[in-house]
């Protein structure tokens, strides 16, 4: 029997989009960023769809709803778990924000 054709992949480790290079770059975010530590953190009040906290000066915004949500005023997104669309963070995407000082 000849080998089984397949097409080609991109590995996990090489695609950016991955789950894998997501996670990678967050615990990145969190060895540099003491906030991101143990601490307190802040639950925010938004909207019934999103769900929001504070800690130290980083914010951590997901949209758990259909239609996609505004971003409070920031300085620097951090990283999303998907691309922002016209600046507003699509249904079932995180975002991790710097908080203006």
């Amino acid at each position: 029997m000849g080998a089984r054709s397949s097409p080609a992949r991109v590995p996990r480790y090489a695609d950016p989009a991955s789950t894998l290079h997501l996670y990678r770059d967050l615990l990145a975010i969190r060895r540099c960023e003491p906030a991101l530590g143990d601490g307190p953190m802040t639950w925010i009040d938004t909207s019934d769809d999103v769900l929001a906290f504070a800690r130290g000066d980083l914010l951590c915004i997901v949209n758990l709803g259909d239609q996609p949500a505004a971003l409070p005023a920031h300085t620097e997104v951090l990283l999303t778990s998907d691309s922002l669309v016209a600046g507003l963070l699509p249904r079932d995407t995180a975002a991790w924000l710097r908080a203006p000082a």
